[in-house]
């Protein structure tokens, strides 16, 4: 979907941003419970992100909390030129003590996206739009994650 991206219309993107919308509304309310989950890759090991290559390449490790996992994203928050913008921005959002941990989508792209049959066939409501997080969900409910 790469080039196909840039053909897409505005009335095209609200409608993928609203399908996304309700798979990730839905994966959300799949996963969460009230048992421990980690914060890890999809097989359930060590973070290993090429967005946060310090994580595994300094100490590859699961995350059980929310704010550890953010504390090694967001760093540099105590340096002098975020620590008066970004720092009193994003500490309320890290030291929030009801952020569930729940199955989402690490790498939402454009290339993520798929619509069987093309374009022409899902503008008309001949093919559904899906993405690997419609995927994910099917494969949660293919396990019973609930």
């Amino acid at each position: 979907m790469g080039t196909v991206f840039d053909h897409l219309t505005s009335s095209d993107k609200d409608r993928i941003v609203k399908d996304l919308r309700e798979q990730f509304r839905a994966l959300k309310l799949q996963t969460q419970s009230s048992s421990t989950h980690l914060i890890c890759n999809a097989s359930g090991g060590p973070v290993n992100d090429p967005r946060v290559p310090w994580v595994a390449q300094e100490n590859p490790r699961t995350f059980a909390r929310y704010q550890d996992f953010a504390a090694e994203v967001w760093t540099g928050l105590d340096w002098s030129m975020n620590r008066d913008t970004l720092r009193p921005m994003m500490m309320p959002l890290i030291e929030r003590k009801d952020v569930p941990i729940v199955f989402s989508h690490a790498d939402l792209l454009p290339k993520n996206i798929i619509i069987p049959g093309g374009l022409a066939r899902w503008r008309a409501g001949a093919a559904e739009f899906v993405s690997s997080t419609g995927s994910m969900l099917a494969g949660c409910q293919f396990i019973g994650m609930h």
